[in-house]
């Protein structure tokens, strides 16, 4: 409640002003005053052309409060026109004193022509304010955009002559390759140096045709690669703030959060859990972060830093999977709204340049926020990063558990891995921000709140795609996503090329299985997964195609030399994303090994990758076609009663004599009553329609 000015009581309030308005002795009034008064341009009461200097308010609680009552920015365009109307009524009681007087005439100055001008230009000077208080309010709202725009921009680093060479050496290299392709695949038969060319007939030349045509069902997917390399080379880095400047814009606790799915090693778990404690505390105080590992049987990792996520042994079968496991952590963790989770799946490993940008895209979400405005409120995106398979040293070298040079087959085969990060995967962050595809099971950054909203219950995934369906769920209900310029090194497997097919196949029966069984998904993001997992499903055929066409005549003509130019180029797109996943997977300085340099390791790796090529695409297809028959018993797949309670077959009712016995009850069995012929899968059938 502010107190009137006209009020005695406020000379109380005010030290220095108890006398304000009082006439003392001496000060009576002259003859000017007199004829003012006689006039009517004199009140009783004191004016004054300045504001009150103090305000006083009682707030609900009924306390009072003093404040200053000077202007401020947050009285904008009312203060603008208060003191423009306060200025006008002034001008106008000076203009009708100064006619009064001169005119001899002793009435009043309140007169009509008088008050009509008076109130037109009380009229004009108030739509000024309005209009300068709408200019005010544009002009904030377009530098709040203004500092919208400013922090979605990405630095990049600076131009050099080094930078320069690599852009014209990913550029060269594509059409090197479309150029050796095409001609490889159209005109390979003509030019084989042996000249032992098998010559095909009319039918092998019809179904050679067929499957020619049926692996253009791959030219979305390599285009999307292609148009992502050659428009975000990854040669060009993304340059990030200083950390320091990120940390006082984290916004939250980040909390880097591992889970031991069934076929993950506890070893490489833990050496990634002790990579990251290293990396983070040389790079985030630890008030910061957390490290969390999800398991069901404790591993003794735990720290100051890192806390284990044990399901307890009553939940056991009620977690199915990583899903489960993933689950389990969202209720479990400490993690609170405003802070951030980091999922690196069962053995990935950080390095510095990952969790810069972990930071910055978690400072730039809450400045986003920040600016948002009421109409306008930013939801916190998603970020997802890259997977490096096992080349270099800081995941599989001859140092670091290589155990043979057989095992660099499957980690040069797995470089497509990380080809197809950098390529559609982040086209579709970048120009749509939204997933389209299958992502990786790891380097996922999601805001809490998210995570607590959409959650890992009820997936009908196998293990490895707990993400991908995550995301898709995510996508769905509208929040978009942004792309992290960096990658964690992910361990190859297994040495075993049967074990790592195994893994491949049930890796496609996953996206089978999403595709067609994720309720959460509505039609656009199933048909945009289906295209993206067919389309890449079929790039496998082109490589095959091109490494047969040298040793093949077939019948001449323009629609087979079209065709088989369309091959090339695929054939062309194909090598050219295991050549950028091998890039950015393999490093020189990594490889070098005693009297050897690492250039020499590093180029005859390249080398090999490229003229596996095809191999590795066969490999590809032999897996997409066995998930088709795909079988967790013979694939290793997570089933449904791999964590289930133990069924025991009673024959009779009176076979209850557990306690008679002096054995203690286990709270996960259950006895089912069966025949005496049942079997124990009949058993386990029993038990889920009980339970």
């Amino acid at each position: 409640m502010a107190l009137n000015q006209n009020d005695p009581s406020w000379r109380a309030v005010l030290p220095g002003r108890e006398n304000d308005g009082v006439r003392l002795p001496g000060d009576e009034p002259d003859d000017l005053t007199r004829a003012l008064a006689a006039s009517g341009f004199d009140d009783d009461e004191p004016s004054t052309t300045s504001s009150d200097a103090y305000v006083t308010d009682v707030e609900d609680d009924g306390d009072m409060r003093a404040g200053d009552a000077s202007d401020s920015d947050d009285d904008g365009e009312d203060a603008d026109a208060f003191e423009d109307a306060a200025e006008t009524l002034a001008r106008g009681q000076d203009a009708a004193i100064t006619t009064g007087l001169l005119s001899g005439v002793k009435k009043p100055a309140s007169s009509h022509g008088t008050r009509s001008r008076r109130s037109g230009a009380s009229t004009r000077r108030s739509g000024d304010a309005t209009e300068r208080g709408r200019k005010k309010s544009a002009s904030g709202k377009s530098s709040k955009e203004a500092l919208r725009r400013k922090a979605e921009r990405r630095a990049y680093k600076p131009v050099t002559f080094t930078l320069l060479c690599r852009l014209f050496c990913l550029y060269a290299s594509f059409m090197a390759l479309v150029f050796a392709f095409v001609i490889v695949t159209a005109l390979g038969a003509y030019l084989n140096p042996t000249g032992e060319v098998l010559e095909l007939n009319a039918l092998e030349n019809v179904v050679w045709m067929i499957i020619s045509v049926a692996s253009f069902i791959a030219i979305p997917s390599a285009v999307a690669h292609v148009t992502a390399y050659l428009t975000w080379p990854p040669v060009w880095l993304e340059a990030y703030p200083d950390r320091s400047k990120l940390l006082e814009e984290l916004g939250g606790k980040i909390y880097f959060r591992f889970h031991i799915s069934r076929d993950a090693k506890p070893l490489a778990v833990k050496r990634a859990v002790d990579v990251a404690v290293d990396i983070l505390q040389r790079a985030i105080p630890t008030t910061l972060f957390e490290i969390e590992v999800v398991t069901t049987k404790e591993i003794g990792v735990s720290s100051s830093c890192v806390s284990e996520l044990v399901v307890p042994l009553e939940m056991n079968y009620k977690v199915q999977g990583s899903s489960g496991l993933l689950n389990f952590a969202t209720r479990a963790s400490s993690a609170t709204w405003g802070d951030w989770v980091v999922h690196l799946g069962s053995d990935s490993l950080l390095n510095v340049r990952a969790v810069d940008a972990v930071l910055a895209h978690c400072a730039r979400e809450t400045r986003l926020a920040a600016l948002s405005g009421r109409g306008d409120t930013h939801v916190r995106r998603l970020a997802q990063g890259a997977v490096l398979p096992g080349i270099t040293r800081t995941s599989n070298s001859f140092i670091d558990g290589v155990e043979s040079v057989f095992q660099w087959i499957p980690a040069m085969a797995e470089c497509i891995r990380a080809g197809e990060s950098y390529g559609a995967l982040r086209m579709m962050y970048a120009k749509h921000s939204r997933v389209v595809a299958p992502i990786p099971n790891t380097y996922l950054v999601v805001p809490n709140e998210l995570e607590l909203a959409v959650g890992f219950a009820d997936m009908d995934v196998h293990d490895g795609f707990e993400l991908t369906a995550f995301a898709l769920r995510c996508s769905n209900n509208g929040v978009k996503f942004s792309w992290l310029d960096a990658g964690v090194h992910v361990p190859i497997p297994t040495s075993n090329v049967w074990k790592l097919f195994k893994l491949r196949a049930r890796d496609h029966h996953s996206a089978l299985v999403l595709m067609r069984d994720e309720s959460a998904l509505d039609h656009s993001h199933r048909a945009s997964l289906t295209l993206a997992c067919v389309s890449a499903g079929f790039s496998t055929i082109a490589p095959v195609l091109s490494a047969f066409a040298p040793w093949c005549l077939r019948s001449s003509g323009a629609d087979t030399f079209a065709v088989s130019c369309i091959v090339g180029f695929i054939t062309a797109c194909v090598t050219f994303k295991y050549a950028i996943g091998f890039y950015k997977s393999a490093s020189v300085a990594d490889l070098s090994q005693g009297v050897v340099s690492g250039a020499i390791y590093y180029n005859i790796l390249f080398v090999l990758t490229i003229v596996l090529t095809p191999l590795f695409s066969v490999f590809e297809f032999i897996a997409l076609c066995t998930s088709l028959f795909y079988d967790p018993k013979y694939f290793g797949g997570e089933s449904q009663a791999a964590r289930g309670p133990r069924v025991s077959i009673l024959k009779d009712d009176d076979d209850i004599d557990w306690l008679e016995r002096g054995q203690m009850r286990r709270d996960d069995d259950q006895q089912v009553l069966l025949d005496d012929e049942a079997s124990p899968s009949e058993a386990d059938r029993a038990w889920r329609r009980t339970s």
